[in-house]
This record gives structure tokens, sequence and C-alpha cells, in this order.
């Protein structure tokens, strides 16, 4: 009984420490925002840099992205060129990609596609298929998303464009780990992993080497994943910090799975230690639980 309410107070005490960090977060983002929308120079620039803090915003789950999507819906009142809509659509699809009707969706997509390629804006073609596949990989649409991913990769090869590569290369090893293609998605994985180490696209690598050690765990590969496990931990010690806590949670959980509950222990120790040390508490329930039981 202790023990549970032991528990029941530390995920009180995270929920906590986790709001008031978002609301400084919160407020830092409106006054980028608005420091991009004050700037002198040109719609079209400003457009850009708000499409690029928009995808970043929703890579990492964050609400101020409606705010950046709402800006530039502003901004692009009259404005016809394609380049800038293909964008637009692009940052509608993304931002609103759960909430809203599939058919509404697609429309997103489709049009971001049409303006791309109308364009010959080769970065949203392979966007725009991308985000296209992913989409439909959700829905079940196996078979229609691994053609589009597929179409996206082989534009990529086309663009020579290494970030590009890297993000159609991770969506690919979705796909095939949804599959059951444990094979194709860590071979795609390995590939996102080398393009990043050739064209110093370090800054989420540790996100690649915890999915090829997942990878591994899943296929049973002992050897394979204790070594990426070893890799993710070293790299997001030295470079990737913010992951460091899912990959020792991670890794005691692999451990509690073999039942090396000491191994286990030893992980989701340091875990919790890392937390308190960044004030970082997202995988705060999955390691308290387990340490309480």
């Amino acid at each position: 009984m202790k023990q549970r309410l032991s528990t029941i107070c530390l995920m009180l005490l995270v929920g906590t420490l986790i709001s008031a960090r978002g609301f400084s977060q919160q407020a830092n983002w409106t006054d980028t925002l608005n420091t991009i929308l004050n700037r002198r120079m040109d719609d079209s620039l400003k457009i850009s840099e708000l499409v690029n803090k928009t995808i970043f915003l929703t890579t990492n789950a964050k609400k101020e992205n409606k705010d950046y999507l709402s800006a530039m819906e502003k901004l692009m009142v009259g404005k016809k060129n394609p380049f800038l809509l293909a964008q637009l659509y692009y940052a509608k699809a993304i931002v609103k990609n759960y909430p809203i009707p599939e058919a509404e969706l697609y429309g997103y997509v489709d049009s971001c596609l049409m303006y791309a390629e109308k364009a010959n804006y080769k970065a949203y073609i392979i966007r725009g298929l991308r985000v296209k596949g992913q989409f439909q990989e959700r829905k079940g649409q196996i078979g229609n998303s691994e053609a589009n991913l597929l179409k996206a990769y082989q534009k990529c090869k086309e663009l020579n464009d290494p970030f590009e590569t890297y993000r159609t290369l991770l969506a690919l090893s979705s796909l095939y780990e949804n599959k059951g293609d444990l094979t194709k998605s860590i071979e795609y994985s390995l590939q996102a992993s080398e393009v990043a180490n050739e064209n110093n696209l370090k800054t989420t690598l540790g996100t690649v080497y915890l999915r090829i050690a997942k990878g591994y765990a899943k296929a049973g590969d002992h050897q394979n994943a204790l070594r990426y496990i070893k890799i993710t931990e070293d790299y997001c010690t030295e470079i990737q910090q913010a992951l460091l806590p899912e990959a020792l949670s991670f890794t005691g959980t692999y451990y509690h799975n073999l039942n090396n509950h000491e191994a286990a222990l030893s992980a989701y120790l340091k875990c919790d230690s890392v937390m308190q040390a960044q004030g970082i508490f997202n995988e705060a329930i999955s390691v308290y639980t387990n340490l309480a039981s």
C-alpha cells in the first residue's frame, strides 16, 4: 500500500513539474513568433521561417504549432506563389493531421503535391509523398503507403538532399516494422544512421540508434540489441542528453523482459538520477511504476 501511495505522489509531482516547465517554453515560442512577424523582411521569407518552426514544433508535439500555422495563413492571404502554397498546405497537413476528417487531410496533402509539382519544388514533392505515405500507414493502407514512401525515396536520390533522405529512410523503417518485416526495418534504420553520420545530421541520431536497438531486441538478436543499447546510451550521454531517460528506460525494460532484474534495476535507478538532474520526467510513470513493483 505504501509503495502505491509513493508512486501516486511521485506521479503528481511529475505532473506539476512538467506543467511549470511547459508554461515557460510556451512563453518563449510566443516571443519567437512575434519576433519573426515583426522583422522587416519579405513575407515569403517570414513564411519559410514559420514553416521550419512549425515543422519543429509539430515534431516535438508542441501545441504552439497551431499559432505558427495561423500566422502563416494570414500572411498567405491573396498570394498565389506555388512555392509558398506547397509549404502552407504541407504545414496544414502535419499540424491538423489527427482531429480532422480523412478527406480534408488528404486534400491538404494533395494540394501540397499539386503546387510542389507545378513549381518543380522537389523538397516538397518528397515531403508530400512521405507524409501521405505516413498517413496511409496509420490508416492501415500499407500497399499505398509503401508505394508513396518508395516514390519519396526515389525522389530523394534525384534531389540528393541528405536531410530528406534521412527522414524518408526512417519513415520506411517504421512502415516495415509495422508490416512485421524487421529485417527491412532495421536495414532502413541502419541506412538512416549512415546518412546522418556522413552528413553531420546528428541532432537526433540517438533516436535512430535507439530504434535499431529496439528492432534487434524485437527480432531476438540480443548480441546486436545489446551493442546498440550501449551505442545509444553513449551517444545520448555525450550529445543527445534529452533522449537519455527514454534510452535508459528501454534498457531497464529490456533486461526486465530477460529476467535480469539486477541489470534492470540499475538502468531504472540511473534513469531516475538523470531525470532528476535534467528536470525532465517523461519516463517517470514507467520507471517509477517498475521501481515500485
